[in-house]
């Protein structure tokens, strides 16, 4: 299987899974290998259904998404930054490296020619929603 076919399943097993201990089961395994997409699906899978997880399992998940995001940074097109962004503060979600924000932007930045219309609303309406300018 190339490349691409391996991280659309990936996708689709993320978006398969019926809880988040399963989500978080793949996220362990398969993290180094994820692209942007992947990224993507598994903070929004993560942060959507967080409840019942424990503390440290979640910190642990969190993280390692965190740094997946960072990794995969030059990977990441208009699509994925404004999607980033808009998980963020729909779930008022407070990364826990402070840095992380400031990547974004920058990449946001960087892919500005590429925003269709709805990746500058979910921007504008993540960083109104998070305060920030």
């Amino acid at each position: 299987m190339n490349r691409r076919g391996w991280h659309v399943q990936i996708n689709k097993k993320l978006t398969a899974c019926s809880s988040v201990s399963d989500v978080c089961r793949l996220i362990e395994e398969h993290a180094a290998e994820f692209n942007a997409v992947n990224v993507v699906t598994a903070l929004r899978k993560v942060l959507l259904n967080s409840r019942g997880l424990s503390r440290q399992l979640l910190e642990k998940t969190q993280q390692t998404l965190e740094q997946c995001v960072v990794s995969k940074m030059e990977d990441f097109e208009a699509r994925q930054v404004s999607t980033i962004l808009h998980v963020f503060a729909k779930h008022k979600y407070r990364p826990w490296d402070a840095q992380i924000l400031t990547c974004l932007e920058k990449r946001a930045l960087e892919t500005a020619g590429e925003f269709n219309s709805q990746n500058v609303a979910n921007t504008l309406w993540a960083y109104a929603k998070m305060g920030r300018e």
